[in-house]
């Protein structure tokens, strides 16, 4: 089974997939309600009868079942380090969702003591069932002497078995029989081989044997040691399955009004903010949501109306008088970009600017500053307000307006007053504002005719409005912009995350399609089938406004199984693994035919199959192959870091010069500065990496003695008279630092020579970095600083 990666979902990409949720649905992300916004679903368990749904604003104790006495009992059962925790304080209700829901959870504040440290942290246990909700002890990763570094203690079997035995005992109402392994899973790559190992297993909780949002996540290490446990489930009403509408009828319903729109889509990207490798013309199937099994309407996005089996209509505009002005002259100041916000948005004098900072994680590596004002309570943060200016240009990015968390002093929230204009009014000041925002609207930009619903203005006073980017005749994918007006026409919202058209006009303008729309849509409808399901809307804020959450019986569709669909128009190959890749149908690449009996093949194999190490264009690894100074250096970030590792140095590239010879652009750009953060090398804008040098085995022995924190003790033992023995000891520099690594089994010498010339070849690295990766935990400090 191919696993997948693990993203995490901030309050900023919520917004975005609900200010754009049209535009989302033509991006090839989930279908609308098939997938949105689990990390605000709360789960129930699949033996028991359905929770009652709690609509009040506060909870009553009465109404649990648990008391918070029980509550602790239990958490001090599961856990015996909570041995040594104070309990500083309990609380009813479910503190951990955002926004707040009136949820029968005891929700249990700890302390404990450390030395001179004290750390706090809280855990979470249904007052209905008992079940343990949540769980993560902060002293983890500070008890070196309690962890397992590779090999682990426990194989990845026994662990899952260990994790399906907790879950017996911390979430007793879940039926272990029940659960199914998610989707959700991470990556092949993902796994550090440095740091203490850990396991992660991940469940979806079916209600009534149907799949649904709740899920269980479980974290074990090395040893076997629960260290993380995540229960989300809902406390709502289930409607029954027993009522549900034909699955065949509401499939040929789907078939039948299938929709398709050809577009220009991204290939895949590292991160967000990184360009697109390429883009590919393909057919996407428009206006596919989950339908209501019980209605047999389809689910759309609360807040926004659309009529059901429709595809999306756009408007042009013509360019007014008032367009886009870039800033000329030197990079704005803080200062500078704030002013520039506050010309579109008000400020309110209330809000004070908590910080700015200034980063390269702009599309492209564009400078960027990142502004925050906040609205201080007495008893914390309340509402804030963001915005990105970019920093060359002056080009407004982002500005959005976040209700306060809740708690203690905050504010109640008083009734949106009456929009002062008119819907056509709203959307000719629309129009006129996306000119001044966005360069060439006009000609790259259309509006989305999806208006806004009257009930939805009347209880927020605000009208949003969602513009889709255009080459010719087709929508480009991603980048799309989103403009919200408050109720007197006035600037609200506004987000645009993207390259405009024009920059890459060159790689679209080749892309002729070669299948036609008919061709096409029978490889969809070949590949779509349904699924019933659980699915949650609602459940966070748009536009500042809670939604509601609500619990849907429905059909989901799916395509070959999975969410995204679209055929390439050039190929005819159905594209459905976001973003647009082509299914690997084996799931885990194959192994290269050069490791099958090579002496390393055992090391080499370990490194492969964690993406330490990767096969050349022609499919093989050339173990034999001399390494550059870079690549081990590269070895050894991925090996640390897993994926991260290509990704956790792109906000430091315009910013920060490491080495005279390493340029943002680099390929050994994050290891350069991995290895220097670690302090293993020293950097300097006026030095040197040459980091296209051949490796040399005293050269690696020197970079290996600064990993374990042995250069002084290297200095130390520059006279070891074993070292000094070998018949090329005059050859060796620095015999302490050989002297360490041989002492340690890294590298050593053969026929009494350490050759320090010698190259090192890609299996010799992979053997020596498995020795090193055994080394952990044997030595008095830890590799990672």
């Amino acid at each position: 089974m191919k696993k997948k990666k693990l993203y995490s979902h901030s309050r900023l990409a919520v917004k975005l997939a609900v200010a754009g949720t049209l535009s989302l649905s033509l991006l090839g992300a989930p279908l609308a309600g098939s997938h949105a916004f689990a990390q605000s679903v709360t789960v129930t368990d699949a033996a028991t009868p359905a929770m009652p749904a709690l609509s009040t604003s506060e909870v009553n104790p009465n109404d649990a079942k648990v008391t918070k006495e029980q509550a602790e009992a239990k958490l001090r059962k599961l856990f015996p380090e909570l041995s040594n925790a104070k309990l500083q304080r309990v609380t009813l209700g479910n503190s951990n969702s955002y926004p707040p829901k009136p949820e029968l959870v005891w929700d249990l504040s700890w302390s404990i003591e450390d030395g001179n440290s004290s750390y706090g942290f809280s855990s979470r246990v249904d007052a209905l069932t008992g079940d343990l909700l949540s769980y993560h002890y902060p002293l983890y990763h500070s008890e070196d002497g309690n962890q397992s570094y590779y090999p682990p203690a426990v194989l990845e079997d026994e662990a899952k078995q260990i994790a399906l035995d907790f879950i017996a005992q911390a979430s007793p109402s879940v039926k272990i029989s029940d659960l199914l392994d998610s989707d959700l899973k991470p990556s092949r790559s993902s796994s550090s081989l440095f740091g203490p190992v850990q396991y992660e297993f991940f469940y979806n909780i079916p209600i009534h044997g149907i799949k649904s949002r709740d899920s269980l996540n479980v974290s074990v290490d090395g040893n076997g040691k629960i260290i993380g446990y995540s229960h989300h489930r809902t406390q709502a009403e289930y409607p029954s399955p027993s009522k549900a509408l034909p699955a065949a009828d509401i499939k040929r319903q789907l078939q039948d009004h299938l929709l398709l729109q050809l577009m220009y889509v991204p290939e895949s990207q590292k991160n967000y903010f990184d360009p697109p490798k390429g883009w590919k013309l393909a057919y996407v199937p428009v206006a596919v949501n989950s339908v209501d099994a019980l209605t047999g309407k389809a689910i759309d996005t609360p807040g926004l109306t659309t009529a059901d089996g429709t595809g999306p209509t756009y408007k042009t505009f013509v360019a007014g008088t008032k367009q886009y002005k870039a800033h000329q002259g030197q990079k704005l100041t803080a200062e500078q970009a704030a002013a520039i916000v506050k010309q579109w948005r008000d400020i309110p004098e209330d809000y004070t600017m908590e910080h700015s900072m200034s980063s390269s994680r702009g599309i492209n590596g564009k400078e960027v500053w990142y502004l925050n004002w906040n609205k201080r309570q007495a008893f914390g943060p309340g509402d804030y307000i963001n915005a990105s200016v970019d920093a060359e240009t002056g080009r407004l990015l982002n500005i959005s307006q976040y209700p306060n968390f809740y708690g203690p002093g905050m504010e109640e929230k008083k009734p949106a007053a009456p929009a002062k204009i008119t819907a056509k009014q709203a959307e000719d000041k629309a129009l006129e504002l996306i000119q001044q925002l966005y360069p060439d609207a006009a000609k790259e930009l259309k509006l989305l005719e999806r208006s806004a619903s009257s009930q939805y203005i009347a209880e927020s006073g605000l009208f949003p409005f969602d513009f889709q980017r255009f080459y010719k005749d087709h929508p480009v994918q991603q980048g799309n912009v989103t403009l919200t007006l408050d109720g007197n026409g006035n600037l609200y919202s506004y987000q645009y995350y993207g390259e405009d058209v024009a920059t890459i006009a060159d790689a679209l303008e080749p892309l002729q399609a070669k299948v036609t729309k008919e061709e096409a849509a029978v490889i969809v409808k070949e590949a779509l089938d349904i699924e019933l399901q659980y699915i949650t809307t609602g459940g966070y804020y748009y536009d500042s406004t809670p939604l509601e959450e609500k619990t849907h019986l429905a059909y989901v569709p799916l395509f070959n199984g999975k969410q995204f669909a679209t055929v390439d128009a050039v190929t005819g190959k159905l594209l459905n693994d976001y973003p647009f890749e082509t299914p690997d149908e084996n799931g885990t690449p194959e192994l290269p035919t050069d490791i099958a009996g090579h002496w390393a093949s055992k090391q080499l194999t370990t490194l492969f199959e964690r993406g330490v190490i990767a096969p050349e264009e022609d499919g093989l690894l050339h173990p034999n192959a001399e390494l550059r100074l870079g690549d081990w250096m590269n070895i050894v970030g991925r090996a640390a870091m897993g994926d991260y590792f290509e990704q956790f140095a792109m906000y430091h590239r315009d910013e920060t010069v490491l080495f005279e010879d390493i340029d943002k652009d680099s390929e050994f750009y994050s290891a350069a500065y991995f290895f220097t953060m670690n302090r293993w090398i020293k950097g300097s804008p006026e030095t040197k990496l040459a980091p296209e040098q051949q490796l040399t085995r005293e050269q690696l022995a020197v970079m290996l003695s600064s990993m374990l924190n042995y250069s002084k003790l290297s200095a130390f033992m520059d006279q070891d008279g074993e070292i000094s023995n070998l018949k090329d000891a005059a050859k060796i520099k620095n015999k302490g630092a050989v002297a360490i690594v041989s002492k340690l089994g890294l590298l050593t010498a053969s026929n009494g020579r350490f050759a320090p010339e010698a190259p090192v070849t890609k299996a010799q690295a992979a053997v020596l970095l498995m020795r090193l990766v055994e080394l952990q935990g044997k030595t008095d400090s830890p590799l990672l600083r």
